[in-house]
């Protein structure tokens, strides 16, 4: 947030610009689920949609033994069991490792009250976030399974507006084309001028003159595209954020009834797993815009019964603004930059040998005389996500096959100029893309569709990820962002809320203590609807192949 806000204060040239949502901020949420301090997405949804901690890796259920340990998070999060003779964990498709049980979400309390529903993401829709809104499975990887239940549920969640066909459709696993089911039951849209045009019938309806259908809009086979990448391929047939968050709020309005909506920036999350400052950045302000969609919608309708909360699963990549370029990144120890020669000691007395120098560089210090602040303006001039950019350098002939045209390719998508401060590292830049692209076999096959999918990618993977690598300390190096992790990390979570409860949300809060605000908020009651789930036993699991015995 912070980052983004700098950002978006050079692209404006106001240095006092705030972001949407920074009048808004009142407290912070503590985000560690029940298996772990640090929480994945899964878990971290799960506390905000239903009002409880569950283990990581759950989608909306809650092991049925407490204590919740270590050992079910992990043993469900890899699909397996322990063996009969207690050694090690065997594969177990199909079947539950840890017995759980499910626990209603807020959309199934809101649906038994009548409100109308929406899912906005940039990923695939069943994805941990998503997913812990709309369905139930003890492992947050099967994607398909939830996928069914998303389009399944009855009563139908009205808007449901992402990524992910391929799960949807004739490409599934199962054999099934869920798309072809209900094609008769839902309205499918598949690009941005298909759900434009949707959302000019639903504002010239009048609200709710005749029945809808709801809404299901998959724009891509897998994720959506990074924000900066859109001015590419296929960008305009995908619909930014903002404006899927305009037509999902068009057409809950239609239907005349309260709401409950759930929108997510998806991709800010993908960027920093990535170490892509530049990717996060654009996200962050392309989810900055559809808060503004948001409260300029509720402001506009004059409505006094609006209840908007912001905030993450939890923090991920450990960024820093403002890193020392001179530091040798070791993790864990102090580090010095430019230690004494081994050789010169060894050759001179006790009373003749220099004296330790004074570490420039450390982990988790700073030096006054070694840093004057980033440049927001590097992310600000990206126009192209790391990935996109190592994935075109890896797959195109052109840049494989003539060297010479790679660093002026960089610079234009990086906004970077090389060459012009020897200090640069600009001669590693080069050789580290140069090996990469060495790496690739004479016969590899770089991918078909290459620009369907920013994610999803399963070949160029020997070019690509050392290619990012090289690509993202560059720009690292430059814009003097710095990142400590590649996973997720405990850091509390701001939390913002706007219009009505707004002041219960003051202060630290457990994620799960939020997610039982919100639902109260909502006037909801989810423990009848939790155990009618139990009496049905409802599945958490998908259903085993043929020939494997059930649990």
């Amino acid at each position: 947030h912070t980052m983004a806000r700098s950002v978006k204060r050079y692209m404006k040239g106001d240095m006092s610009l705030k972001m949407a949502l920074d009048p808004h901020m009142v407290g912070q949420s503590i985000t560690s689920s029940s298996s772990n301090i640090i929480t994945d997405s899964a878990a971290g949804a799960t506390a905000y949609s239903a009002g409880h901690k569950t283990y990581n890796g759950a989608i909306s259920v809650i092991p049925r033994t407490p204590p919740f340990n270590r050992k079910c998070a992990d043993s469900n999060g890899g699909k397996k069991c322990p063996s009969p003779d207690g050694e090690e964990p065997v594969p177990s498709p199909g079947r539950e490792c840890c017995e759980v049980d499910p626990i209603a979400h807020a959309f199934e309390g809101c649906r038994a009250k009548g409100m109308a529903t929406g899912l906005v993401v940039t990923t695939v829709l069943p994805h941990a976030t998503p997913a812990s809104w709309s369905s139930h499975a003890m492992v947050r990887s099967d994607l398909e399974f939830i996928a069914q239940q998303q389009i399944e549920h009855d009563p139908p969640i009205d808007v449901i507006l992402g990524g992910g066909r391929a799960l949807f459709d004739y490409h599934r696993q199962d054999g099934r084309d869920l798309l072809a089911e209900h094609a008769d039951t839902h309205t499918i849209v598949r690009t941005a001028g298909e759900l434009e045009t949707e959302r000019l019938k639903w504002e010239s309806n009048n609200h709710h003159v005749a029945p809808l259908k709801p809404l299901l809009g998959l724009f891509a086979d897998h994720d959506l595209q990074y924000e900066v990448d859109r001015a590419g391929y296929q960008g305009g047939r995908e619909p930014h954020l903002k404006d899927m968050v305009a037509a999902a709020l068009t057409r809950l309005e239609a239907t005349g009834k309260k709401y409950c909506l759930m929108i997510e920036g998806s991709h800010i999350d993908f960027a920093l797993h990535a170490n892509d400052a530049g990717a996060a950045v654009h996200e962050a302000l392309a989810f900055d815009e559809a808060v503004d969609v948001v409260m300029t919608h509720a402001h506009m309708r004059n409505r006094d019964d609006v209840s908007v909360v912001s905030l993450a699963d939890h923090s991920t990549g450990g960024s820093t603004l403002g890193m020392q370029r001179d530091w040798n990144i070791t993790y864990g120890q102090n580090v010095c930059t430019n230690p004494p020669d081994a050789t010169e000691e060894a050759d001179q007395d006790e009373s003749e040998k220099p004296k330790p120098p004074a570490c420039t560089a450390q982990m988790g210090t700073y030096a006054y005389d070694s840093t004057d602040g980033w440049s927001p303006l590097v992310l600000a001039n990206a126009r192209s996500s790391v990935l996109r950019l190592a994935q075109k350098l890896c797959c195109e002939p052109r840049f494989r096959e003539n060297p010479s045209l790679r660093m002026p390719f960089i610079e234009e998508a990086l906004q970077i100029k090389t060459g012009v401060d020897p200090e640069r590292p600009w001669a590693d830049i080069e050789q580290g893309i140069d090996d990469a692209i060495k790496k690739l076999a004479d016969d590899f096959e770089c991918m078909k569709d290459m620009h369907e999918s920013v994610h999803g990618l399963d070949a160029g993977v020997a070019c690509t990820i050392p290619a990012e690598h090289v690509l993202r300390t560059m720009q690292q190096y430059e814009a003097r962002v710095g990142f400590t992790t590649g996973g997720h990390t405990s850091v509390d979570i701001n939390l913002y809320a706007a219009g009505v409860d707004k002041l219960k949300y003051m202060g630290a809060h457990e994620n799960s203590e939020i997610g039982k605000m919100m639902i109260q908020s909502l006037g909801l009651d989810l423990d009848p609807i939790t155990q009618a789930l139990k009496d049905c036993k409802v599945r958490t699991f998908p259903e085993p192949p043929k020939g494997v015995p059930q649990a």
